[in-house]
C-alpha cells in the first residue's frame, strides 16, 4: 500500500508522553508507523539526538516537541499548534539522524 499523501500513516511523533520521572533516558529499536526503526536520546525531558532507519521508503513525518533537523535534508521543521513538524521523502534502508536546533 502506498504512503498517505499527507504523511499521516507514516507520521513518528517523539517523545509524545514522556513521564516526568523519566528525565533523561534512552531507548532503541522502537518500530513507528510506516515502519520506521526509531533510537532516541533525551536530556531533560527534551531529544538530544534521535535515528530513524526506513524500512519501506516513502514519505515520513516526524513531530516534536522542539525545532529540529535531519541531517542532510534541507527543509526546516514547521511550527505548529501540535509542536514542530517535518516532512521529507525517505529511501528504503536509509537512516537518517535527527538532532535538536
Amino acid at each position: 500500500m502506498p504512503p498517505n499523501p499527507e504523511g499521516f500513516d507514516n507520521r513518528v511523533d517523539q517523545l509524545p508522553a514522556l513521564p516526568d520521572a523519566w528525565e533523561s533516558g534512552a531507548v532503541k529499536g522502537l518500530v513507528a508507523r510506516g515502519n520506521f526503526v526509531v533510537d532516541i536520546e533525551w536530556k531533560a525531558g527534551r531529544m538530544t539526538i534521535a535515528h530513524l532507519l526506513s524500512r519501506n521508503g516513502g514519505l515520513c513525518t516526524v513531530r516534536n516537541n522542539q525545532p529540529f533537523t535531519v541531517k542532510g535534508i534541507n527543509i526546516r521543521c514547521v511550527r505548529s499548534n501540535i509542536g514542530f513538524t517535518l516532512t521529507f521523502s525517505s529511501e528504503k534502508g536509509k537512516s537518517y539522524e535527527l538532532t535538536r536546533e
